[in-house]
C-alpha cells in the first residue's frame, strides 16, 4: 500500500500508544474490519496472551468512536460471542449520532438521492424528407 508523505510524517509524529492503536485498527481491517477478543489475542503477536490490555485497547477505540461491540449469536446452540467492528471514519463535521438524520446538513458519507442522467448528443436528422440536403447548424423556427 503506498503511503504519502503525509502520512509518512503523521506516523513519525504518532506516540506509542497512538502507533499501537493504528497498528491494531490496521489488524483488525486485515481481518474484514471484524475481530474477536480471543483471535486477538491469539492472532496478533504485539497482545499475544494479553487479554486485559487487547480489551482496555478495544474499549479505547470504542470511546473515540472508531469502532463498537456487537453481540453475534451462533446458528443453532451455544453462547453469544462479541465481535468489535470497524466504524469507517467520516469526512463529515457533523456528529456521528445525528448523521443521516437531519435533512439540512450536507454529510460526504451519504450517497446523493439525486439521479444523475447523462447527456446524450442528439441526432442529426432531417426535419423533412423533401429535404436532399442534411441541415448544418442550428434551425430557427
Amino acid at each position: 500500500m503506498w503511503r504519502g508523505e503525509r502520512c509518512i510524517y503523521a506516523e513519525l509524529a504518532e506516540t506509542r500508544e497512538q502507533r499501537e492503536l493504528r497498528e491494531l485498527i490496521e489488524f483488525v481491517e486485515r481481518r474484514g474490519g471484524t475481530a474477536t477478543l480471543r483471535d486477538t489475542i491469539t492472532y496478533y503477536w504485539p497482545l499475544k496472551n494479553q487479554s486485559e490490555k487487547a480489551q482496555q485497547m478495544f474499549d479505547q477505540l470504542v470511546k473515540s468512536a472508531r469502532g463498537r461491540w456487537e453481540d453475534v449469536k451462533p446458528p443453532g446452540r451455544g453462547r453469544p460471542t462479541q465481535i468489535f467492528r470497524l466504524l469507517h471514519t467520516s469526512a463529515s463535521a457533523k456528529i456521528p449520532d445525528i448523521r443521516v438524520k437531519t435533512a439540512n446538513c450536507a454529510d460526504a458519507e451519504v450517497p446523493n438521492m439525486q439521479k444523475i442522467t447523462p447527456f446524450i448528443e442528439p441526432a442529426n436528422e432531417a426535419v423533412s424528407s423533401a429535404l436532399d440536403v442534411m441541415p448544418t447548424g442550428i434551425l430557427k423556427l
